[in-house]
């Protein structure tokens, strides 16, 4: 079965209304001006014929070689090659319809409402094509001509910067990602692509495509692998901190605190205000120094001990000694606590352990004389219970310094049931003087003090640092650097210029860590309409006709009129019929038959090859017997209504016949109705009909039937 004829199939129908007027600046000589006629009805013909437009359709056949005629007789002319472009576009020959756009631009051919269509669906099917082929340069060429017409176009936009990102080229790559994001900034996709083509840009591929990598293997568990990946991308580029960040962290995972500080330390010089970084590196130096559990108790001890909870805060660096008992620092603490416990006998051991550490520490030296003097003057004053308090604080803070053999000194303390995780170290308090009380008994010989042992700590599960970096895990990087999307493939059945629509195209950016959206400015409403003067109706049409089958010398099926003087001009200004409303009457005097016939009026475009003219509903105006029948339908409901330029006015009225299935009723186009049969044509005409259409302004009257 033959296609219906569609309203937006008009395009070579509007060809064969306005090729005697020709393009101002060029025209055709008499000569070209009639092979661009004949080709234009070849055109129109083979659209009402066919359901599937091919070059190797007869009447798109005899519509190429027409146009090309005119080429030989004016290949100079811009509207040869807008015919030829608009000809090859519909029947989907493709490379030849661009080559025949791309002359008429060259030739001051204007791309304007309905020009711009064609070449929009020719510059997306050749763009998908080639990006899917990976003919990366072709795809940047067809898709640069659609973002020209269309910029706003995600197909081109996407397309675009996947080729310059596939080419090496993320500079180029970033204008397109940036319109994506501001068109679409929920699209969580094109704003992780953009950061990661800014941060190819700025770092460079290799060390880009290195730190994802290592993002991909992170995710799945293998840090090993992640870390390498890491350690490539921050010796490619001295400068990329997020792949300094990532591989300090991944090092302190995997226990290698050594390593992490390096990665730390050019991460804090990259960002000298990143506390968390500055705390990373001290954890990383800490670990290495004392080793990464006895180091993780004692911060854990300083963090209880800020609390205000003494008793877990001596359990915890207690059991850092036990870890390395060559922690100068840590018994240091043990003895400040245990003053504060008034315990000055386990004290004074402490920070002789300390001492005997650090031998060169003033400060070590300094606590333990101040606590053995405390300790002298509390047995001389025979006080069974010292009343010590803190120690001077006017010492510096004890460092660590050369170790010496371990020795075991202190109090055996419960270890508190919920231990946390240590915090920023605290600098240890110097022991301060404990106020003296009175002495009035004699002087007394000093009894040599023991060492007490350590009483075996129940071992619990070794706290975890805080003060490592916690950067946010992305999502695991797509294994595929370029999407691959859904495009028309070149042998599948081609469509119809008007019905084909540009291939569907689906991105797999790769997702990117730390991306913040595009903050978008919402754009300002559209100002209200300034309303316009109603002014008289016109009368479109107003005709005796009788329609005829071709053979008898009829117009058959399509019948075109020159429309009145009035509707050349502007339709929008001064006075609005765009917005007003079209009202049709036929007075049906003679009919063949009983066979329901459809009635259509089209408004044919003032401009040469326009995208096709505005068309009634084709159900509006129907009828099977003789008599009067009257309809009205507002202008913006016409098809094509919003692809024509209704300040440059119509230029003729047609009119069309089709049967109850849509099918034009002309012997010019071989079909069958929806059942397959032949239509019979003399069941429909000759028939004498009395038509009149007038239009209506907005704000206007209907002024009665003439």
């Amino acid at each position: 079965m033959f296609v219906r004829i569609l309203k937006k199939y008009f395009v070579c129908l509007v060809v064969i209304a306005s090729l005697s007027l020709g393009l101002a600046q060029t025209p055709l000589s008499p000569e070209a001006q009639e092979v661009l006629q004949k080709g234009g009805q070849a055109a129109a013909l083979a659209l009402a014929t066919y359901d599937e437009h091919f070059i190797d359709k007869p009447l798109w056949r005899e519509a190429v070689n027409y146009g090309l005629e005119l080429q030989k007789l004016a290949p100079d002319n811009p509207q040869t090659y807008r015919f030829l472009g608009q000809v090859y576009s519909s029947i989907s020959f493709y490379s030849r319809a661009w080559e025949a756009w791309e002359r008429y631009k060259r030739l001051g051919g204007v791309m304007n409402a309905q020009t711009a269509p064609y070449l929009e669906r020719v510059s997306s099917w050749l763009g998908s094509k080639s990006f899917v082929e990976e003919n990366y340069k072709d795809s940047i060429l067809y898709y640069e001509a659609l973002i020209e017409l269309e910029p706003e176009s995600e197909e081109a936009n996407q397309h675009l910067a996947l080729s310059h990102i596939a080419l090496g080229q993320p500079q180029e790559a970033t204008p397109y990602l940036t319109n994506l994001t501001q068109e679409f900034p929920n699209k969580a996709d094109y704003i992780n692509l953009l950061s990661r083509t800014e941060e190819q840009a700025k770092y460079g591929t290799e060390a880009t495509e290195a730190f994802y990598s290592g993002i991909d293997l992170y995710s799945q568990g293998n840090k090993e692998s992640a870390l390498s990946a890491f350690d490539k991308a921050s010796s490619l580029s001295s400068t990329y901190r997020k792949a300094f960040v990532w591989a300090g962290r991944v090092s302190e995972e995997l226990a290698q605190p050594a390593k992490a500080i390096n990665y730390w330390k050019q991460a804090v010089v990259l960002n000298e205000t990143d506390e968390e970084a500055i705390q990373a590196l001290e954890l990383a130096q800490g670990q290495a120094e004392f080793g990464i559990d006895a180091y993780n108790n004692f911060k854990q001890g300083l963090k209880y001990y800020q609390q205000g909870m003494r008793g877990e805060a001596f359990w915890s660096i207690q059991r850092a000694t036990q870890f390395n008992p060559n922690y100068a620092d840590a018994y240091a603490w043990l003895g400040q606590i245990s003053v504060e416990n008034r315990d000055l006998n386990a004290a004074l051991n402490f920070y002789s352990r300390a001492q005997q550490l650090e031998p060169s520490s003033t400060l070590f030296q300094s606590a333990y004389s101040e606590t053995s003097r405390l300790l002298t003057q509390q047995v001389a004053a025979s006080l069974p219970t010292p009343t010590p308090t803190t120690v001077a604080e006017t010492q510096p803070r004890p460092q660590p310094e050369a170790t010496t053999p371990p020795v075991n000194a202190a109090a055996s303390v419960q270890p508190p049931s919920n231990p946390v995780t240590p915090t920023a170290e605290v600098t240890p308090p110097t022991p301060a003087a404990i106020a003296e009380p009175p002495v009035s008994a004699p002087t007394i010989t000093e009894t040599p003090i023991s060492t007490p042992e350590i009483t075996e700590i129940p071992k619990t599960p070794t706290p975890e640092p805080v003060a490592e970096v916690q950067p946010e895990v992305p999502a695991p990087v797509a294994s595929s650097p370029l999407p691959t999307p859904n495009v028309v493939t070149p042998n599948a059945p081609i469509i119809s210029a008007s019905a084909a629509q540009p291939p569907t195209l689906t991105a797999t950016p790769v997702p990117d860590p730390n991306i913040q959206a595009v903050a978008v400015t919402p754009k300002p409403p559209k100002p209200e309409p300034v309303p316009v003067a109603a002014g008289p109706a016109v009368t479109v049409l107003d005709i005796n006709y009788e329609h005829q089958s071709p053979d008898a010398g009829g117009t058959g099926a399509f019948s075109f009129f020159d429309s009145p003087s009035s509707l050349l001009s502007n339709l929008k200004d001064p006075v609005d019929y765009v917005d007003g409303k079209l009202y049709q009457r036929i007075n049906v005097s003679s009919k063949p038959s009983g066979e329901p016939v459809k009635y259509q009026v089209c408004l044919v475009h003032n401009d040469n090859l326009s995208i096709g003219p505005a068309c009634s509903t084709n159900s509006t105006l129907q009828f099977e017997e003789p008599g009067v029948y009257e309809v009205s339908q507002a202008l913006s409901t016409f098809s094509n209504f919003d692809k024509i330029d209704w300040t440059k006015g119509i230029q003729q009225v047609m009119l069309i016949l089709q049967d109850k299935d849509g099918n034009t009723i002309d012997n010019r186009v071989a079909f069958t109705d929806n059942s397959g049969a032949v239509i019979d044509l003399n069941a429909y005409y000759p028939m004498k009909v009395k038509y009149s259409a007038i239009l209506v302004p907005l704000g206007g009257t209907f002024p009665g039937w003439p």
